[in-house]
């Protein structure tokens, strides 16, 4: 028979796409479409039944390659765009990340040394060496900044760093302690509520 089935037709080009689609689409060197006859031996050709086809019908071969091929292309291009961005999302999380921590730690840094410098700088206080508890003299309203806080013992003691609470409890017992720094602090009991401080009397 001259022609071939259509359906053994079908099931070449399927397995042409498969094999060869870069060489269908351009040349080893970038140039243009090889028509897909060029592309087979002899014996191929005579094996797939190409030789038994007119040229308008190669024409047509042809033609449905390109239109197939470019189609992949497009879904494979898709495909890879996809899993580059997927690799590029990836790295921007991980460099925020690692970015987060290193300015988590430069923080630190800045926070022990500010206290070292403090401890290095802070004229001598008065005695006290163990934590204790007491009750704040006067109305307590919280702090603000410089706040200083008379205490039922006869100490005084003042806020050392910036911040602002707002105390409505009548509740006015605070624990005085150090931190892990070694620098006092000041908690009030009926919430946790802390805050950094120094004796001035």
């Amino acid at each position: 028979m001259r022609h071939q089935s259509p359906i053994y037709r079908f099931c070449y080009l399927l397995l042409a796409l498969v094999i060869a689609p870069q060489g269908f689409a351009e040349g080893g060197d970038g140039t243009a479409f090889s028509a897909i006859e060029r592309e087979m031996s002899a014996e191929e050709r005579r094996a797939t039944g190409i030789d038994s086809l007119s040229a308008y019908e190669l024409d047509a071969l042809n033609q449905w390659l390109i239109e197939r091929f470019d189609q992949v292309q497009e879904t494979v291009s898709a495909e890879v765009r996809e899993e580059v961005r997927e690799e590029v999302l990836e790295e921007v999380r991980e460099a925020d990340a690692a970015e987060r921590e290193a300015e988590i730690e430069r923080r630190v840094a800045i926070e022990v040394e500010a206290a070292k410098q403090e401890i290095a700088e802070a004229p001598p206080e008065p005695a006290v060496s163990e934590p204790f508890e007491a009750e704040i003299q006067g109305r307590f309203a919280g702090w603000s900044g410089k706040t200083v806080f008379p205490l039922d013992n006869g100490q005084v003691w003042r806020q050392r760093h910036g911040g602002r609470y707002r105390h409505t409890d009548d509740d006015q017992r605070v624990r005085i302690y150090k931190n892990l720094l070694g620098m006092w602090q000041m908690k009030v009991l009926s919430n946790g509520r802390s805050v950094p401080v120094r004796r001035i009397d």
